[in-house]
């Protein structure tokens, strides 16, 4: 992901993969920088700096902090699996719908898969 595709949204939750295969959740407004900061800096998360480097793995755009942030509650609550299968897209509507609870159809197709790598 280039700087220019941050300034879409104000607010993306991001999942990264850690070295040691975890998935590890953040919000912020400016991916690139802030999975910068997980693999060089100071400013990286207490969770990350023994586990990088880190990779980009998923992330979404919200509208506004707030929203950014429930997303981000609602996604750490999920088990590693279905987690996974959000990542890789591999939920049906109705499936993603379950997982991720009742949505309008804008809601829902923003959780689609925005994968980056494959995981595995």
């Amino acid at each position: 992901m280039g700087r220019d595709e941050t300034v879409k949204s104000d607010w993306f939750m991001y999942v990264v993969r850690c070295s040691d295969g975890t998935l590890y959740t953040g919000i912020t407004t400016d991916v690139t920088r802030r999975i910068d900061e997980h693999n060089g800096s100071k400013k990286g998360a207490k969770y990350t700096r023994p586990r990088r480097p880190v990779e980009l793995v998923y992330w979404i755009d919200f509208h506004d902090r707030s929203t950014a942030s429930k997303g981000e509650a609602k996604f750490k609550k999920l088990s590693r699996k279905e987690k996974l299968r959000i990542i890789s897209g591999e939920l049906s509507d109705e499936d993603l719908e379950n997982v991720i609870g009742g949505q309008t159809r804008e809601e829902l197709d923003r959780w689609r898969c925005k994968m980056i790598n494959k995981l595995f």
